[in-house]
């Protein structure tokens, strides 16, 4: 007479083991899928706010050094060498044309005191310095309230049109908004 064994193996997992093992990676995919996009929301903001201190850092530095030429994308905008309308340099700004975007422009002066900026039509998308922030960013405008920020040739100086001496990015999410501030010509962010 023989008798037959049977062996089961004990190796696998339970149920209840593969229930806990998926729990904990659905929970740890959901705290790192949000803290991606939080992080991508923060870095739209800084991003915007990186673009625009190097847009009024242009016009500073190209004001200082009165080039008369402004080449962006591979477009050229000036007036300012054109002996036939006999203009010079005023200087260099960044316009803020809406709560969602802003330009670079070059300001030349005639003989009359005519003043032109150049550019002629900076809220064109297509003029190469028109720049859009980034869908959930925009101006507050309920911190400041300033519409153009100008560096003149040689008085190393900025003028600012409009209320404050600060602009404030803000994000349609729940982040804390960047303020760059003009104060004497120096640009900070805080």
């Amino acid at each position: 007479m023989s008798t037959k064994t049977h062996i089961f193996s004990n190796k696998g997992f339970t149920l209840i083991e593969l229930i806990v093992v998926f729990t904990v990676i659905a929970i740890l995919s959901t705290i790192g899928t949000a803290s991606l996009v939080s992080y991508s929301r923060t870095q739209s903001l800084n991003q915007a706010t990186n673009d625009l201190v190097q847009a009024l850092n242009s016009a500073k530095t190209f004001s200082a050094s009165q080039i008369k030429v402004l080449n962006i994308n591979g477009k050229t905008y000036s007036q300012c060498q054109n002996p036939a309308q006999s203009y010079t340099l005023s200087g260099y700004g960044v316009k803020i044309l809406s709560q969602h975007s802003y330009a670079l422009y070059i300001a030349c002066i005639n003989n009359n005191g005519i003043v032109a900026d150049y550019p002629a039509n900076l809220s064109d998308p297509t003029n190469g310095t028109f720049v859009a922030l980034p869908s959930d960013v925009s101006f507050d405008s309920t911190s400041t309230n300033i519409t153009d920020i100008f560096f003149p040739v040689l008085s190393g100086g900025v003028t600012v049109t409009g209320i404050g001496n600060a602009i404030v990015l803000k994000s349609n999410y729940n982040i804390s908004p960047k303020t760059i501030s003009i104060a004497q010509g120096i640009i900070s962010v805080k």
